[in-house]
């Protein structure tokens, strides 16, 4: 199972307060040869979740904001397998 996250820290507004409080994430996972990682070359994936939502804890930082996406997706990656 080969999952990627990312997030965006402070991008959505909050209609109440007129600001940018909240953050994004998202991950992919797709299931993929286990060679894939030692290789440079093009490679074949079949996509079996595609997730992209506001991050429930509140994140004070980029680095918390990226964190908190990799863990939903590693969550989710354990979930699958």
């Amino acid at each position: 199972i080969l999952c990627s996250a990312d997030a965006a820290f402070a991008n959505v507004d909050d209609p109440h307060l007129g600001e940018k409080v909240k953050s994004q994430c998202g991950y992919h996972l797709a299931l993929a040869a286990p060679d894939v990682l030692d290789s440079d070359k093009a490679f074949k994936m079949n996509t079996i979740e595609v997730f992209s939502g506001t991050i429930r804890r509140v994140c004070r930082s980029t680095l918390a904001a990226e964190a908190n996406a990799m863990l939903e997706g590693i969550e989710a990656a354990i979930w699958v397998r």
